[in-house]
């Protein structure tokens, strides 16, 4: 596989490297264990997007895995013009999902998560209470309901979209966008048979490598295979550091910042 062995590795090798900092440079050192060597496919291959691939469609591949992905199924994906949230559009796709229904804080965004695959209609969820918010799931859901939530956003918004499963739904928490960490009443999961899990990418590295291994060698995979496309919304140079970081508080970015050397 593509990411099977950190052996091996050669002057001029394409690699990913997952590091715990030191990345803003134009050169570093890290363990060999934390890289993934690139197969030769790779030659021609935007090392941008190599960059945006790995965390953001890594938490999301593992998310729908979590989440017991069905063929047919409908994914609602809040923060979906987000980096993990676009990757969550395309992966539930590519994993079978008939509808995925996108919810960001604006039209803007929300056209962005479209073109990205979602459904034409999705729930922009900027300025509107909990109550308001599941209005308008159930208006776009329809009869079909939502199986599956992936939620980057937690507060209110949590609660709403768990309350709006089918019976047997999964929820799959993976970020606090909010800034708020809710709490869940265990009843709402006990009603409708509901499932939450949490879903952690970089603790993997110590407690499953294996697990984010093999994920990470479909995605590479499908990325070579033009199945995914990282989405890249800024590419500023090393001394722009501080505008790669206003853009991404401000909430003005969409998919993944990306600092180039």
């Amino acid at each position: 596989g593509y990411a099977a062995s950190a052996a091996g590795f050669h002057v001029g090798d394409r690699v990913i490297a997952v590091c715990r900092g030191g990345t803003y440079a134009s050169e570093l050192q890290t363990d060999r264990r934390q890289c993934l060597k690139l197969p030769a496919a790779a030659a021609g291959a935007d090392l941008t997007e190599a960059a945006a691939l790995l965390v953001s469609y890594g938490t999301a591949h593992l998310a729908l895995q979590r989440a017991r992905l069905v063929s047919g199924e409908t994914v609602l994906v809040t923060a979906a013009a987000g980096s993990v949230g676009l990757a969550a559009v395309e992966l539930a796709k590519e994993m079978g999902a008939a509808r995925v229904i996108a919810a960001c804080g604006s039209d803007a965004k929300l056209k962005v998560a479209q073109g990205r695959g979602a459904e034409p209609v999705g729930v922009n969820y900027a300025g509107l209470g909990a109550k308001e918010f599941r209005s308008k799931l159930r208006a776009v859901a329809g009869e079909q309901g939502i199986d599956v939530m992936v939620d980057m956003v937690g507060g209110d918004l949590l609660e709403a979209g768990i309350r709006s499963l089918n019976w047997n739904g999964r929820a799959v928490v993976v970020g606090f966008a909010s800034g708020s960490i809710p709490s869940i009443p265990a009843n709402v999961l006990l009603v409708k048979n509901v499932s939450v899990a949490g879903v952690y990418w970089g603790a993997h590295l110590t407690q499953d490598p294996a697990t984010l291994l093999a994920s990470a060698d479909t995605l590479i995979g499908w990325w070579l295979e033009g199945k995914l496309k990282p989405h890249v919304c800024e590419r500023l140079p090393l001394a722009e550091a501080n505008r790669a970081f206003e853009l991404v508080q401000s909430r003005n970015s969409t998919g993944k910042v990306v600092l180039m050397p």
